[in-house]
């Protein structure tokens, strides 16, 4: 299923993808939404939204979600982040993720919009770049950071030979509800 869904994405093209998501008019997104991947990617929000919403994640388990193409929730039963959230409707899991992890600064990996939510909301964002309108947690190399029972440990590494020090690897233990 996932290669024939991958084809279908290799045939949408980057400019279409822009239009679509810089369209501002309700009307064009609905429009858009209506057929093709805007529409299965809007569907598939949706789904993972409602399942993330209601999924109660028993003692030694986690639940994770790939938002396909936009990154990924993570639940334990005690918090729900996010890794590298990029959708028109991101703003929809502000009250539902306890802090947001980006991995590099690409503007297919985060949104402004959703960091400047999480900081309203005091919630943490952690990335190795500032953004603009938003309180970042500015990883470093090797550091251990912690949000309730969920350790993380960073290491910055290189996206390619023009980008050094640029790729934030996220080492997550999920903490005791989860079996670390």
């Amino acid at each position: 299923a996932m290669e024939s869904v991958q084809a279908v994405f290799n045939r949408f093209t980057h400019t279409a993808w822009s239009d679509y998501l810089n369209e501002s008019d309700p009307a064009k997104v609905a429009e858009l939404e209506r057929t093709g991947i805007p529409y299965f990617l809007r569907n598939a929000f949706e789904k993972v939204r409602e399942e993330v919403a209601t999924t109660k994640v028993k003692e030694g388990t986690v639940a994770i979600w790939l938002l396909y193409n936009m990154g990924y929730i993570v639940k334990t039963p005690t918090s729900t982040f996010g890794i590298d959230i990029y959708s028109r409707y991101a703003e929809d899991l502000l009250d539902m993720i306890d802090f947001v992890m980006i991995t590099h600064n690409h503007g297919d990996h985060y949104t402004k919009e959703m960091a400047e939510g999480m900081t309203r909301r005091n919630k943490p964002v952690f990335a190795n770049f500032d953004i603009a309108g938003a309180d970042v947690t500015r990883v470093e190399d090797g550091k251990v950071y912690e949000v309730g029972d969920v350790k993380i440990r960073t290491t910055i590494g290189d996206h390619n030979a023009q980008l050094l020090n640029y790729v934030v690897a996220y080492e997550i233990d999920c903490g005791e509800s989860t079996d670390n």
